[in-house]
């Protein structure tokens, strides 16, 4: 279960109140998440009659933040509204009586979203692939003119950028051998000579971490991307190696060509590559793969320092990982050329 800060009936009452949607029916928490608490609440809108809310009843996502301040929120909450704002399938917070989205439960900040109808794709179609290369594209592109007032704007690095990777294999290190050393380090070089240079790679605030269970479809439409909360600016190829490494990868961790084109295709139609990203698209795509690979390796060798205490965290296997990176690092792959 992942449902860290228990909440009772009158707290959450007290909590949507400001926000004028009417009366709590029910609430339950949700087990799925790792950082956060959530609830899915139900509430009666048959005294709130208006074109928008035509419904009996209508449901709402709680998220509690176990570790994020009242001071982090800003950026996410403007994030997410300018991202909704130009249409894009994107859930914002909603606001109360006074304008604001933030408010606290439990000593804790917490926002209330929307609840997005759908399911995270399970078996990944052609289909699916393209429905989040369009999207992914055009989130970049509004992303990349996004000026936000929030003091987290433009530079804001988040909590997995280079320092973090550095200091995870750092970490990892020591307790893996030569063989997996010398991995790590044929994987990540790479990225540190590219990063030293200053390389004029294309950027933008990108999501940090759009696998598949930060998406809700029905059938094979997209409804939503949702969870932006390891969202930052850095390059864009950042984003798109991590939806195709796993979107896209075969049980063996090798690359389905149906699905891998049918998202690249998609998302070049909207943002064209440029000659730099080709050149490196291989050092981004073996990055990203280490980059998960020792995130599991430290939930696994770690799980003090990667989650708190009080609560049972499912395991995900570093192997799936460590086999997409020995794939990627012998079989490289070229993006479309425009």
């Amino acid at each position: 279960m992942a449902v860290y800060t228990v909440l009772e009936k009158q707290e959450i009452e007290t909590l949507i109140k400001p926000f004028g949607i009417g009366p709590l029916l029910d609430f339950q928490g949700v087990a799925e998440g790792l950082e956060n608490t959530s609830y899915f609440i139900s509430t009666d809108h048959s005294a709130l009659r208006t074109e928008e809310l035509s419904a009996n009843k209508q449901d709402y996502v709680l998220t509690v933040f176990e570790e994020l301040s009242m001071c982090d929120l800003p950026f996410y909450v403007e994030l997410t509204t300018a991202l909704n704002r130009e249409g894009l399938k994107v859930p914002c917070p909603l606001s109360d009586y006074n304008g604001g989205s933030l408010q606290k439960v439990a000593e804790k900040p917490a926002l209330l979203f929307p609840k997005i109808s759908g399911h995270h794709p399970g078996s990944v179609s052609e289909q699916h692939c393209q429905a989040i290369g369009e999207a992914l594209a055009k989130m970049h592109c509004v992303s990349q003119q996004l000026s936000l007032s929030s003091n987290k704007n433009k530079n804001y690095a988040g909590n997995r950028d280079s320092h973090w990777l550095k200091q995870t294999a750092e970490q990892v290190l020591t307790v893996l051998d030569a063989e997996e050393k010398a991995l790590i380090k044929q994987a990540l070089d790479p990225y540190w000579a590219l990063i030293d240079e200053e390389t004029k790679l294309p950027t933008g605030i990108i999501h940090n971490d759009l696998f598949r269970d930060n998406t809700l479809f029905e059938g094979e439409q997209l409804n939503g991307i949702i969870d932006f909360y390891n969202a930052c600016h850095g390059y864009l190829l950042v984003d798109l190696a991590i939806v195709v490494n796993d979107w896209c990868s075969t049980e063996d961790g090798g690359i389905d060509p149906t699905r891998y084109n049918s998202l690249l295709d998609a998302y070049a139609l909207i943002r064209p590559f440029t000659a730099l990203e080709q050149m490196h698209w291989n050092t981004f795509l073996a990055t990203s793969a280490c980059r998960f690979w020792l995130s599991r390796l430290l939930s696994r060798h770690f799980p003090k320092s990667d989650h708190r205490e009080g609560c049972l965290i499912p395991q995900k296997d570093p192997a799936e990982y460590r086999s997409i990176l020995l794939h990627r690092l012998g079989h490289p792959k070229t993006l479309p050329c425009n």
